[in-house]
């Protein structure tokens, strides 16, 4: 309901101009048994990309990319990305930054404090960037050209929401992220936590996804 969630959300300051959400339809991207789709993003206004976290016993993924008019999956890429969190594309750079999040070659609870630089083409990778946090999602504003970055912290559990300095991969933190909103659940479980699944922004403003817990 969306004059529901815009009430909730300026009952809690965070102000949403509009909110509005409407089924179109469903992709098959052929994906194997056990695989879910982890990150997703617009590199074109015509080309959506998906990539697909296979298993956890191995870092490879499947990247699809998807043309938003046909549906049809124009290109097809595996790649090791661990868990692949959370990747943008950055058009300013012309690169795309995934957020590996686990190495499941050490175990399927190892989590790493990377983000990848890749080819837009090919999805190769490029670069490896090293934080002192662990990054959960990234993403890039079109409209101020800024991007943001989210990091998780354990013990006790929270999301901290960074500004990414793309020049030199600096970050400045803007805060903490609220996970206890009403209705909102606070994954915690032996130990770990699910932290942030994805996260947007445009104009400003700044949406995001909290993962599941299991």
């Amino acid at each position: 309901n969306a004059s529901a969630i815009e009430a909730l959300a300026k009952k809690e300051g965070t102000v949403f101009e509009s909110v509005t959400q409407a089924y179109i339809g469903r992709i098959p991207l052929n994906g194997k048994t056990n695989s879910s789709v982890q990150s997703m993003f617009l590199k074109s206004d015509s080309t959506a990309v998906a990539i697909v976290s296979n298993s956890k016993d191995s870092n490879q993924c499947d990247v699809y990319e998807v043309n938003l008019e046909t549906g049809a999956i124009t290109g097809q890429f595996q790649r090791d990305f661990g868990h692949a969190n959370g990747a943008c594309y950055n058009p300013d750079l012309n690169k795309v930054l995934v957020c590996p999040n686990i190495d499941y070659t050490v175990s399927a609870s190892t989590q790493v404090k990377t983000m990848y630089i890749c080819n837009p083409n090919n999805y190769a990778i490029e670069q490896t960037i090293t934080f002192p946090f662990e990054p959960h999602a990234v993403c890039y504003d079109p409209v101020t050209k800024k991007s943001y970055i989210t990091g998780e912290n354990l013990n006790p559990f929270s999301i901290d929401l960074y500004e990414l300095n793309t020049d030199d991969w600096s970050t400045t933190s803007l805060g903490t992220i609220p996970t206890t909103l009403p209705g909102v659940y606070v994954p915690n479980y032996a130990g770990k936590s699910a932290g942030t699944q994805n996260i947007a922004a445009y104009n400003g403003h700044i949406w995001y996804t909290q993962g599941g817990a299991g």
